[in-house]
């Protein structure tokens, strides 16, 4: 004899039984994945919060459910209608209510760890616009799932051919394609004859529109997903695929908005970490972001207000420590290695001292970055040793007298 398992109440029932199905002890102790999809099916005119709350608790106890083959259809029913909630139309991901997102994600997740449920290729990219929790459409948990659903949904060798062909390749590279830099030739090398007037991005009169920019406007998740790729990838995939990689951190580095200036300077930190020295050195690629970078540190107050100061400091202080960590690694490169240093203390940290002394924020952030430069440069920080200790006396008198 069959028992019917009522995981979510029939419309006519009381509404606040369903309400109240919070924790486990609220859970019928054996149900099916058709019995939930069943259910679901028959409540989608509640409001999208409980239901999808209900159905997340039930899917991560799976202990109580009894599995079989014809749970196949339910599971691509119910990955569908989470994998809704994700997709968006352009431009509205700004709008997305992150609790939904997040439950959605939870419910993915249960489906892809305990029913191995497979993902295609533009809902793994649906599904990494949802892995930096500082995004207005994202939560903290909401990161945890969508990290652990990449994670389980592509191994190795699968995560270098996603992120190379699909993500770079016929994702970013089509919404960035309007935009191109003088500095770097067709294959991604830096250009012997650059046209300065044509630098920092600017493709004409379309400049400012929607579809030269459109990941300002309709696609606001290209540069998260961008972020995780970069997290993600190996020294051997960005020696591959550099070519791929450059052409968009300089259209973020070049771009006139703070926001994505400094988006793009922390994507070139994480990138340069995995990038080889020789790629940095023989492709002339190095040259390239220290002149995308080197401009951030003049974005001083009061042209520049703090807030938006320190966003774009911090960042590019961190990527140029790194440009001369990775390209001038032994000691035959001491000498250039030193130069690039002694040039950020004294066009970074000096300029920057003189320039917003009376900025707390700044002081501390310059004092840090002595701190790094310094460490850097060792016996040969001996060299600024009188400005460098000036410098600090002034600091900490500032900051006593705060």
């Amino acid at each position: 004899m069959s028992i019917e398992v009522r995981i979510f109440p029939r419309p006519k029932q009381c509404f606040t039984g369903y309400q109240n199905l919070t924790q486990v002890t609220d859970l019928p102790e054996r149900y099916t994945v058709t019995d939930l999809a069943e259910d679901f099916s028959k409540v989608e005119h509640l409001p999208q919060v409980d239901t999808l709350s209900a159905l997340a608790l039930c899917l991560r106890n799976a202990d109580r459910i009894d599995q079989g083959a014809q749970d196949q259809a339910s599971i691509r029913q119910l990955s569908s209608h989470a994998l809704g909630l994700l997709r968006h139309s352009p431009g509205s991901l700004l709008n997305n209510d992150p609790t939904l997102a997040e439950q959605a994600l939870d419910i993915l997740r249960s489906l892809v760890l305990r029913f191995y449920l497979s993902l295609d290729d533009q809902n793994l990219i649906a599904i990494a616009a949802y892995t930096d929790r500082n995004e207005t459409w994202t939560t903290v948990d909401a990161e945890i799932y969508a990290k652990e659903i990449l994670s389980h949904s592509l191994d190795d060798a699968q995560k270098h051919a996603f992120i190379n062909s699909v993500v770079l390749e016929r994702f970013i590279r089509p919404i960035f394609s309007r935009t191109s830099s003088s500095r770097i030739t067709s294959t991604g090398r830096k250009a012997h004859f650059a046209d300065d007037s044509q630098d920092r991005f600017t493709p004409g009169v379309f400049a400012d529109t929607d579809d030269a920019k459109p990941w300002k406007t309709t696609q606001v998740h290209a540069i998260t997903v961008l972020s995780w790729a970069v997290e993600q990838a190996d020294d051997a995939l960005v020696e591959k695929s550099w070519p791929l990689f450059t052409p968009v951190l300089l259209a973020l580095l070049d771009d006139s908005d703070t926001k994505f200036k400094a988006r793009g300077l922390t994507i070139l930190g994480d990138f340069l970490v995995k990038c080889p020295a020789k790629v940095l050195v023989q492709t002339g690629l190095g040259d390239i972001f220290e002149q995308s970078v080197f401009p951030s540190l003049l974005s001083l107050p009061t042209l520049t207000p703090e807030k938006e100061s320190l966003m774009l400091l911090d960042p590019a202080y961190g990527a140029i420590i790194q440009l001369a960590k990775i390209q001038f690694p032994g000691a035959s490169d001491r000498d250039k290695k030193d130069k690039l240093l002694t040039r950020l203390l004294r066009e970074g940290v000096f300029t920057g001292y003189w320039q917003a002394s009376e900025f707390i924020g700044i002081v501390q952030l310059l004092a840090r970055q002595t701190t790094s430069i310094v460490s850097e440069l060792g016996i040969f920080a001996t060299t600024h040793l009188k400005a460098t200790l000036y410098i600090s006396s002034m600091i900490v008198r500032l900051l006593t007298l705060t």
